[in-house]
C-alpha cells in the first residue's frame, strides 16, 4: 500500500509518513477530512444499537413511558456534553484518541491506557456484541444453520470485523446504511405501539413491571452506561474539518442516536411487557410481539454491527498508539481473538472482569479533559502541539495519579454510578495536582520525547 502523507502539523521541512495505515497515529490530512453530516451518521451509528435499545427497557421497567423519554433526553444530554468536549479535541488535531491521551498522561502513559482500551472495546466488547448478534440471529432463523448461535457468532464476528480492516470508509458506508433504516424503524414501532396501546396519550401514561426508580437516577444510569465506549469518540471526530464541527458532530450523532434507540426500546418493552432476561426486557420479543416481524430484528442487528465494529476500530487505534505495526493486521487479530471468545463461551466467564476494567475508561476521559480545557486553555492558555518533531513527556505522574483516584472511587464507591464517580474524580484530583504543580514550579511531567516523522 502506498505511503499517504499528511500536510497537518508537521515539523519544520518534515512531513508526517502514514506508514501503518488509515492515519492511526498522524494527523487525518486536509484532503481525507469528511463533512459534518458525515461525522454525524458515522457517530450515530456507533450509538444505535440492540444494547442500547436493551437499556432503554431497562430503565423503563422503573418509570412511565413520559419519564422513560424524559431520562432518555437527559441522559444522552449528558453524554452529548461529554463527547463534545473529548471530540473536539481530536477534531482540532486530526489525531485519534489515544494520540490526545500522550498530551495529557505522557508516551507510556497513554500506552497503558491504549491498551486498557484494547482489552475493554476491542476484546471484552466486542466479544459481548458478537454473542449478541448471534442470540438475535438465532431469534430470527434459528431453524437454519446459519441461525444457530455459535455459527451466527463467527460469521456475524467476521463481517463487523471487515468494516473495522477497512478503516472509517467502511464505517461510513455502513453507518449511511442502518441510521436511515433505524429512523424508519422509529416510525414504524411508534405507529404499532399507539396500535397496541390504542392512543399515543395512552402510551404516555403506561409504566413498566418493575420496582419505581428516581428521575436522577435513571438519567445517571443511561449516562453511565455508554460513557466508557463514548472515551474513543475522537476515533471519528479526528476526520472533521476543524475542533467545533468535530465536537458539534459527535454530540449531534450520539445525542440524537443514543436518544431514539433508547425510547425505542423503553417503549416497545413497556407496550408489550414480553418475558425478560434477567431484570431487562427481551427486546426482540417485544418487537414480535407488536408485529413488526423479523425485517425490523434484522434492521437493529445491522445497527448492532455499526456499533461493534467501532468497538474493534477503536481498540486497535489503542495498540497502534504505542504498537509501529500495520494497522489493519492489528484489527485482523484482535477481531479474530474476540470472535473466537465469544464462539467457545469464555467470554461469559469474565463478564464480572469485564465490567470492573471498564469503570477505568472514564478516569481516563476526565483526566483528558481537565488537561486540555482546564490546564491548558484556561490556565496555561496554550495548545496542544502535535505531529512530527514535537515533544511529548514519556509519563504525567498527576495525570496517573488522578486516573488512579477515578478508578478506585469508582470501584469502591457504593452509591451514585461508578462512570460518573470515576470521570468527575478523575478530573477533580487532576485539576488540583496540575495546578499547585503550575503554580509551585513542580515538576511533573517526566522524561521528553520527540515524536518522528511516522508518528511514534
Amino acid at each position: 500500500m502506498a505511503e499517504k502523507r499528511s500536510t497537518v502539523t508537521p515539523a519544520p521541512g518534515e512531513e508526517c509518513v502514514d506508514s501503518i495505515g488509515d492515519f492511526a497515529v498522524v494527523p487525518v490530512p486536509e484532503n481525507e477530512q469528511r463533512r459534518f453530516l458525515s461525522n454525524v451518521w458515522v457517530s450515530s451509528g456507533w450509538i444505535i444499537c440492540v444494547s442500547t435499545l436493551f437499556t432503554g427497557a431497562a430503565v423503563a421497567t422503573g418509570l412511565t413511558v413520559t419519564q422513560m423519554i424524559g431520562a432518555s433526553i437527559g441522559g444522552m444530554a449528558v453524554i452529548a456534553l461529554y463527547v463534545l468536549l473529548l471530540g473536539s479535541i481530536s477534531g482540532k488535531y486530526h489525531v485519534c484518541a489515544s494520540v490526545t491521551l500522550r498530551q495529557a498522561f505522557g508516551r507510556y502513559g497513554s500506552a497503558l491506557m491504549g491498551t486498557i482500551v484494547a482489552l475493554v472495546l476491542g476484546v471484552g466488547w466486542f466479544a459481548w456484541q458478537a454473542s449478541f448478534f448471534g442470540l438475535s440471529i438465532n431469534t430470527i432463523a434459528g431453524n437454519y444453520w446459519f441461525g444457530d448461535v455459535q455459527v451466527a457468532t463467527i460469521w456475524g464476528g467476521l463481517l463487523m470485523m471487515a468494516t473495522a480492516v477497512i478503516g472509517y470508509k467502511g464505517l461510513g458506508v455502513l453507518s449511511f446504511l442502518a441510521v436511515p433504516l433505524v429512523m424508519l424503524l422509529t416510525v414504524f414501532g411508534l405507529h404499532a405501539s399507539i396500535g397496541e396501546a390504542g392512543s399515543f396519550s395512552a402510551i404516555l401514561e403506561m409504566i413498566g413491571p418493575g420496582e419505581p426508580i428516581g428521575m436522577g437516577v435513571a438519567i445517571s444510569s443511561i449516562a453511565g452506561s455508554v460513557m466508557a465506549g463514548a472515551i474513543a469518540i475522537g476515533d471519528i471526530t479526528r476526520y472533521s474539518k476543524n475542533g467545533l464541527q468535530g465536537g458539534l458532530s459527535a454530540a449531534v450523532g450520539y445525542g440524537l442516536g443514543g436518544t431514539i434507540a433508547l425510547m425505542i426500546g423503553g417503549m416497545i418493552a413497556v407496550v408489550t411487557q414480553v418475558t425478560m432476561i434477567g431484570t431487562t426486557p427481551h427486546v426482540p420479543d417485544a418487537m414480535l410481539a407488536l408485529g413488526l416481524g423479523t425485517g425490523a430484528i434484522a434492521i437493529l442487528i445491522l445497527a448492532q454491527w455499526t456499533t461493534n465494529d467501532n468497538n474493534l476500530y477503536s481498540g486497535a487505534l489503542g495498540l497502534a498508539n504505542y504498537i509501529p505495526f500495520n494497522k489493519r493486521i492489528i484489527t485482523t487479530l484482535l477481531g479474530l481473538f474476540g470472535t473466537g471468545i465469544a464462539a467457545v463461551g469464555i467470554f461469559e466467564h469474565f463478564i464480572g472482569w469485564l465490567g470492573n476494567l471498564g469503570i477505568w475508561l472514564p478516569p481516563i476521559g476526565g483526566v483528558l479533559m481537565c488537561d486540555y480545557w482546564l490546564i491548558h486553555k484556561l490556565i496555561l492558555k496554550k495548545e496542544y502541539e502535535i505531529g512530527a518533531g514535537k515533544p511529548i513527556s514519556l509519563l504525567n505522574v498527576a495525570a496517573l495519579i488522578a486516573f488512579i483516584s477515578g478508578g478506585v472511587v469508582a470501584y469502591e464507591l457504593t452509591w451514585g454510578v461508578a462512570a460518573l464517580n470515576g470521570l468527575f474524580t478523575a478530573f477533580i484530583v487532576y485539576a488540583i495536582l496540575a495546578i499547585i504543580c503550575e503554580k509551585g514550579n513542580i515538576k511533573y511531567k517526566i522524561g521528553e520525547h520527540i515524536v518522528g516523522k511516522e508518528g511514534y
